[in-house]
């Protein structure tokens, strides 16, 4: 059974890195500043997520502020939006290293030693699910950051109407929310797909040829008992 979870989870990691690469959440100015993010993917029936992306950033030095704020993107998504404490941010979706990127201005300078922004981003996708019909397989890619992480988090909310997926991983505490400690680096995979049954070995009734040959030996240990027995009253 193991062996079996092993071969799934393989297979779909190298699906996953195939189809994502290994991505990563580039910044203007890095390793200043510690991100905390709490990412929410909600599943609809038809295989259709909502991800909501709540980030808050704190700075670490104190003369420098980040001005711009980049995040990965499925290449469906659509209905990008950003907002923080003031209001709706003006994001702009723009291509950087071969992936399909968000780019979250930041208005509030938060200039100074532990002064933070908060930022959420919401959007759609469809990439998320793939269907090998009738089970569903969902992929959230692994997550990295040139900050500093002091919290980070996953939830995953599934239609109750697809039932227990027999497959998740990694494993976490919580049941479909993971940490930054449990992910280390490594993409979600849960899938709808049933696992074989592993047959219980059941005890085999003797082999044929070893009666034959215990019957063999049992004939001839009854003729050498009778011809010493015959032998021995003829003397």
């Amino acid at each position: 059974m193991n062996r079996i979870n092993n071969i799934i989870f393989k297979s779909a990691l190298l699906f996953a890195l195939f189809v994502y690469g290994v991505p990563h959440v580039p910044a203007r100015a890095t390793a200043n500043f510690r991100l905390e993010m709490n990412s929410e993917y909600s599943f609809t029936e038809n295989g259709n997520a909502t991800v909501k992306k709540t980030v808050r950033l704190t700075n670490l030095t104190t003369n420098v502020y980040p001005s711009v704020y980049y995040l990965d993107l499925p290449e469906d998504a659509s209905d990008v939006l950003a907002a923080d404490d003031s209001g709706r941010i003006q994001a702009t979706v723009t291509y950087e290293n071969g992936s399909r990127q968000v780019k979250v201005p930041i208005k509030k300078e938060i200039l100074g030693q532990n002064q933070s922004i908060n930022f959420v981003l919401t959007y759609e996708t469809r990439s998320l699910a793939k269907q090998d019909d009738p089970y569903w397989i969902i992929t959230i890619p692994a997550f990295s950051s040139t900050e500093e992480i002091g919290v980070y988090s996953v939830r995953i909310v599934l239609p109750e109407s697809w039932g227990i997926p027999p497959t998740i991983q990694p494993p976490s505490r919580e049941q479909y929310f993971w940490t930054y400690e449990e992910l280390m680096n490594n993409p979600i995979i849960i899938s709808y797909v049933p696992l074989l049954d592993t047959p219980t070995p059941t005890p085999s009734s003797a082999s044929p040829v070893f009666t034959v040959v215990v019957g063999v030996l049992l004939g001839i240990s009854v003729f050498i008992l009778l011809y010493s027995t015959g032998k021995k009253f003829l003397t």
